[in-house]
C-alpha cells in the first residue's frame, strides 16, 4: 500500500505554478502514463480497475493478496488530491514510487486504473 515509505509522489494535471507550495517539489514533468515507468526500466506487473466508488472491478497480474489494500490507498490518495483542485481543474495522474516499484493512478469514464510497475 502507499505508506509513508514512498520515495516519490507526483500529482499531475495542474499547472505547476498553481500547486500549493508544499506540493511543488513532488510534481514532475507531464508524460504519458505508459512511458513513465518503462523509461525508469520498470515492467508492468499488474493493473486494477476501480469503480467510481473505489471498489475493485477487475484485476490483472500478481498482487500478492494486497489488491484491496492498494485499491484503498489509491482511492484515499485520489480523494485527498481532488481536494487540492480548483473549480474546473481535473486530475490527470498520480504516481507513487517506492524503491523498485511505482503505482500510476489514472481515471477515465467513471473508472480509475491503478497500474503497478516493477
Amino acid at each position: 500500500h502507499f505508506g509513508s515509505s514512498a520515495s516519490a509522489v507526483r500529482v499531475e494535471g495542474r499547472r505547476p505554478s498553481a500547486r500549493p507550495r508544499h506540493l511543488r517539489t513532488y510534481c514532475a514533468r507531464r508524460a504519458p502514463a505508459a512511458s513513465v515507468a518503462p523509461a525508469m526500466g520498470l515492467e508492468k506487473a499488474g493493473e486494477l480497475v476501480l469503480s467510481s466508488n473505489g471498489t475493485v472491478q477487475t484485476r490483472e497480474g500478481e498482487w500478492g493478496g494486497q489488491e484491496e489494500e492498494v485499491a484503498e490507498a489509491a482511492w484515499s490518495a485520489l480523494r485527498e488530491a481532488k481536494q487540492l483542485l480548483a473549480p474546473g481543474e481535473t486530475l490527470k495522474r498520480i504516481t507513487v514510487s517506492f524503491q523498485g516499484t511505482s503505482y500510476v493512478v489514472t481515471g477515465k469514464e467513471s473508472q480509475y486504473y491503478v497500474v503497478r510497475w516493477s
